[in-house]
């Protein structure tokens, strides 16, 4: 998992140019995720479902995350997830 992590990183500071306050926040949220992957015992990105997006943003809720890191939290995973899709094939 941390190897994409990694790789993700690099092509957003790279070839997005993205902000370092950008940057820390993706990174904030997607390791959150990998948190909560972990607890769950999924820990390859080819087990993140729908199913499994819902049950990070339910546990995220939980741990009293609001509305607005929410919708970040969301939008970093799907970015990295399309990435991820678009560098595997």
């Amino acid at each position: 998992m941390q190897q994409q992590l990694d790789r993700y990183w690099d092509y957003l500071r790279i070839e997005r140019q993205v902000s370092p306050h950008t940057l820390n926040n993706y990174q904030r949220q997607l390791r959150a995720v990998v948190e909560i992957l972990q607890e769950k015992q999924l820990n390859t990105w080819q087990q993140v479902t729908p199913s499994v997006v819902r049950l990070i943003l339910a546990e995220s809720k939980r741990h009293g995350l609001q509305e607005k890191s929410l919708a970040l939290r969301l939008s970093a995973m799907r970015q990295f997830l399309v990435f991820s899709f678009d560098t595997v094939n």
